[in-house]
């Protein structure tokens, strides 16, 4: 039987349920070219329902990239997450990567 599904009803018919997980998960991207070789994107994403839980509330970053020629692309980036989890744990996290 699926995940999250409930067994047979006592009456022979099958009534299988599956647990919802409504959210909105709203992202804004705001980019930019800020010369010819480079673009910068800023990405912000968020839940705003607090009524269901998950283990990410909201993150917030920004998305480099800069070309090398007409074939190769450097996108370093970095990002800021926060969490609570389904038993109240609340923290946060960074997220940096240069390829």
């Amino acid at each position: 039987m699926p995940a999250g599904c409930r067994g047979p009803a006592a009456n022979g018919q099958s009534s299988a349920t599956p647990l919802s997980d409504f959210q909105s998960w709203d992202e804004v991207d705001v980019s930019a070219r800020a010369a010819r070789i480079l673009d910068i994107a800023w990405v912000s994403q968020g839940r705003f329902s607090s009524g269901y839980p998950n283990s990410a509330a909201y993150l917030s970053g920004l998305d480099f990239k800069l070309s090398a020629g007409s074939h190769f692309e450097f996108a370093p980036f970095y990002y800021y997450a926060a969490f609570e989890t389904t038993i109240g744990k609340k923290g946060h996290f960074q997220v940096p990567s240069l390829p």
